[in-house]
């Protein structure tokens, strides 16, 4: 059997910091699902991570301009 893929996208908070996604995140791998989030990336995060069996891809995020 194919092991599913679950991708979560994510534009306000990095990963784990948004703690529903984080949850939902968690409640995927632990049902047998392979988890894969895109998040923007804050001060010194790293770029790559994989924690708790969650693979975490962070984004530059756009500086904040006041408008």
């Amino acid at each position: 059997m194919k092991n599913k893929i679950a991708l979560i996208l994510l534009e306000n908070l990095s990963l784990p910091f948004d703690r529903r996604a984080w949850q939902q995140a968690m409640a995927l791998k632990e049902s047998g699902k392979t988890v894969i989030a895109i998040c923007p990336r804050f001060r010194d995060e790293r770029g790559f991570e994989i924690r708790d069996g969650i693979t975490i891809y962070r984004y530059s995020s756009s500086p904040i301009t006041k408008g």
